[in-house]
């Protein structure tokens, strides 16, 4: 879902060509001559280069795994159980990652800076002058499903005895509907800036 919902958003906004993996430069098709060893290490170069695709996806998973632990980090600290749900934890670990540094990876690239400088902002008061409207979107995409899946945690200890109240189905439900909200503020956010700009279009 968050593929196809990245997706069309970058066609429809105009960003296509950030749907497609950095590629290396062109490859040079000029047969190599000299001596062995610099044939084998133009060759050599010239097949890191056309991986670099590769590369880039391979990057953007690392991130993605340390951002996941970083996650069942803070989700341990918070009180999630670990020795015994701990099939549960990972799961929810991962909803967060998908609803948070995913959707900023897509957008910004497969790299640590991407992340960085949308979610870590010193002075939140002069929040909405440095961020742009992507950017603002991504961010609060990412703030209100933390703080939907922490709000979500309220009514696990009450004792009214629903299925619902399990871990971690209601902090699940409550990252879910924290990301919906963000998804609608950053499409309110879109259209403003569509109307103040007359650039794009955004839907």
């Amino acid at each position: 879902m968050e593929i196809v919902k990245v997706g069309l958003s970058k066609l429809l906004s105009g960003h296509s060509g950030s749907l497609r993996l950095p590629c290396g430069p062109i490859q040079d098709t000029k047969p190599v001559k000299g001596p062995f060893l610099r044939k084998v290490w133009i060759k050599g170069c010239r097949f890191v280069e056309s991986l670099t695709p590769l590369l880039h996806l391979g990057k953007g998973l690392g991130v993605l795994l340390v951002f996941w632990a970083l996650l069942t980090y803070i989700t341990v600290c918070f009180g999630a159980p670990v020795t015994t749900h701990w099939s549960e934890t990972g799961l929810f670990t991962s909803l967060l990652v998908l609803l948070t540094a995913y959707p900023i990876l897509l957008c910004k690239g497969p790299s640590v800076d991407g992340l960085r400088a949308v979610l870590l902002r010193e002075d939140s008061s002069k929040l909405s002058q440095r961020l742009g409207p992507l950017d603002r979107c991504l961010y609060y995409k990412t703030l209100l499903s933390l703080a939907g899946a922490w709000v979500g945690a309220f009514p696990i200890p009450l004792d009214w005895d629903r299925d619902w109240q399990v871990w971690p189905i209601s902090c699940c439900l409550g990252a879910a509907a924290g990301s919906i909200v963000a998804n609608v503020v950053g499409a309110a956010n879109f259209s403003k800036a569509n109307l103040v700009s007359s650039k794009r279009k955004y839907v």
